[in-house]
């Protein structure tokens, strides 16, 4: 039975590192020289519903979505979690 190390913060900046550098280059595969396309500056900002307006006076809620039931509600430490 082997045991597995723990990275270390070294190897773990270096893998946020690879990934962040390799996110950077698919996102200036979008366009040709880099530049953000006229599409994502115009891009409108995301919708903002009020919490209240999704639940009313419960606790939660059901959404459907492509077909599958999702459940919103609020936990015991009044955060919100989706679940499927």
């Amino acid at each position: 039975m082997s045991r597995r190390r723990k990275p270390n913060a070294y190897g773990e900046a270096l893998a946020e590192s690879r990934a962040s550098e390799h996110a950077v280059a698919r996102l200036n595969a979008i366009t040709r020289d880099g530049a953000a396309p006229d599409s994502l500056l115009s891009a409108q900002p995301p919708r903002e519903i009020d919490a209240l307006n999704l639940l009313g006076s419960g606790r939660e809620v059901v959404i459907f979505h492509s077909g599958c039931r999702y459940r919103l509600r609020i936990t015991s430490t009044n955060k919100l979690i989706l679940t499927k």
